[in-house]
C-alpha cells in the first residue's frame, strides 16, 4: 500500500520550529527506527534459513540412515514424523516469502518533497516512517509466529522420528 503524505497547509520553516521543537531528533529516530527493524527482520530471517536447511537435511538423511540400517519404515511414527517435518518447512518457507520490508522509497522523495524546506521535509519523512514502522512491526510479529510454530512442528517431527527409530523393528 503506497501512502502519500499531503500537507493540506505547508508551514514555514518557523512556523514548525515552533510547533514542533523536538523535529530533528524525531527525524533521527525515525530514520533509525528503519535500520533496527531491517536488522531485527533480517536476523529472524537468517534463524528460518538455518531450520530450513537443518530441517531439509534430516528429512534426506533419517530415511537414508534407517535404509542402511534395515530398519522397517511401516511405522505411523515413521510417516508423522515426516509428515511434521514436512509441514515445518512449508511454514518456514512460508514466513520468508510473507511480506516485503517498507523502506523510504528515494523516488518519492525525490518526487514529492525536493521542493520543502528542512523542517517539512523532515516532517513527511517522520509521517512515514511511522507508516512504515507499523507494517514492519506487523511483518515481523507474523514471522515471528510463523517460526514458532514451524520450531513445535519441527520438534513433534524429530521427536517422532526418534520413537520410531528407538521402536523399529529390522526388516
Amino acid at each position: 500500500m503506497e501512502l502519500e503524505v499531503k500537507n493540506e497547509i505547508v508551514m514555514n520553516e518557523k512556523e514548525l520550529k515552533k510547533n514542533f521543537p523536538s523535529l530533528d531528533l524525531a527525524y533521527e529516530i525515525a530514520i533509525d527506527s528503519y535500520e533496527l527493524l531491517i536488522k531485527r527482520i533480517d536476523a529472524l530471517d537468517s534463524r528460518l534459513q538455518n531450520m530450513l536447511t537443518f530441517s531439509i537435511t534430516l528429512l534426506v538423511a533419517v530415511p537414508t540412515v534407517a535404509k542402511l540400517r534395515e530398519i522397517n519404515f511401516n511405522s505411523s511414527c515413521f510417516v508423522l514424523g515426516i509428515s511434521y517435518l514436512i509441514f515445518s518447512i512449508v511454514v518456514a518457507f512460508y514466513a520468508r516469502l510473507m511480506g516485503n520490508i517498507k523502506v523510504l522509497k528515494v523516488k518519492k522523495i525525490y518526487e514529492n518533497n525536493l521542493h520543502l524546506n528542512e523542517s517539512q521535509f523532515k516532517h513527511d519523512i517522520i509521517c512515514w516512517a511511522q507508516f512504515d514502522q507499523e507494517a514492519n512491526i506487523g511483518l515481523l510479529k507474523k514471522m515471528w509466529e510463523l517460526s514458532v510454530v514451524s520450531i513445535i512442528l519441527f520438534a513433534l517431527g524429530l521427536g517422532l522420528l526418534a520413537l520410531w527409530v528407538a521402536v523399529a523393528v529390522r526388516v
